[in-house]
């Protein structure tokens, strides 16, 4: 079982609109479920139409209902969207105070049957139990735009960062920016996960829209995160559980591999329209004009 999880640092770059588009490029074979635990209230029921009352507010209650020896059912409270992707709705007026201890539950209903693509919204140090979330996520994506406000933030944050989930975090640029992604991944210190271009068309279908994109599957926005979805589901190079000859117990090595270690690149064929570069300061004077100002 794979599991990953979005968020972001500063603004609304995109993250649930990402989470689908990764959700449904996932491999074929296997299955994935879309989970919203947006602390900060929940987008896809009133994207899609769903019902806001079966997700992750009623699993909460059927996990606190349940006998803590017994596993609480995933189906009951999964919808499903109209490509097919099966989705766990947060809240549209989201909560407060331990907001993720069901997680543990969650983990228990998948039950390796399938995998899971979750969705953390804006990233929400102050809940407690996030630092749970993260520890037993195979890879923590943060979302950002090219630009410099969203740089600095993720330098200001990457040592907390890989601090609460080590290798196992990167990022997802946004081309929006004038800076590549190559360059804000090497200034914030995170390796660089993905960069997906910018197309506003392409993303509004995966984020609810009601128009029909003829375009999508064939857009090189969704080719890049169905080449992301495949790199993270493929095997560690390690088993994630050893025997060690030193010791008379079972020691738990921490997952490697999930992560890619490159931006991954567009197969022959695709074409991105790309505007012409325009000139602009270094990433790394953003930090030496900050302190200036």
């Amino acid at each position: 079982m794979t599991v990953v999880a979005l968020a972001s640092l500063k603004g609304a770059p995109g993250v649930t609109t990402m989470a689908c588009l990764i959700g449904s490029g996932w491999p074929g074979g296997r299955r994935v479920v879309l989970c919203e635990l947006d602390p900060c209230g929940g987008d896809l029921a009133p994207r899609f139409g769903l019902s806001a009352r079966c997700g992750w507010s009623s699993f909460s209650l059927s996990v606190r209902r349940t006998s803590p020896k017994a596993i609480t059912p995933l189906e009951p409270h999964l919808q499903q969207l109209a490509g097919g992707l099966q989705v766990l709705a947060g809240p549209v007026s989201g909560g407060a105070g331990d907001w993720f201890f069901p997680f543990g539950s969650l983990l228990e209903a998948a039950g390796g049957s399938c995998d899971l693509v979750v969705d953390l919204g804006r990233m929400p140090t102050e809940h407690r139990g996030i630092g749970g979330v993260l520890e037993r996520v195979d890879a923590l994506l943060v979302v950002v735009r090219g630009d410099a406000p969203s740089a600095l933030r993720v330098r200001e944050q990457s040592a907390q960062l890989r601090a609460r989930a080590d290798d196992r975090v990167g990022l997802i640029v946004i081309e929006t920016g004038p800076y590549p992604p190559s360059e804000i991944a090497s200034f914030s210190g995170l390796r660089l996960a993905a960069a997906v271009p910018f197309d506003p068309g392409v993303a509004s279908v995966a984020g609810g829209s009601d128009r029909s994109e003829r375009r999508f599957a064939r857009s090189s926005l969704f080719a890049s995160s169905a080449l992301l979805a495949a790199r993270l589901t493929a095997e560690p190079t390690e088993p994630t559980i050893v025997r060690d000859p030193s010791a008379s117990r079972w020691r738990i090595r921490r997952r490697t591999g999930r992560l890619p270690s490159e931006e991954p690149h567009l197969p022959a064929g695709w074409e991105e329209r790309r505007e012409p570069p325009v000139p602009c300061p270094p990433v790394d004077s953003l930090a030496a004009s900050e302190v200036e100002g």
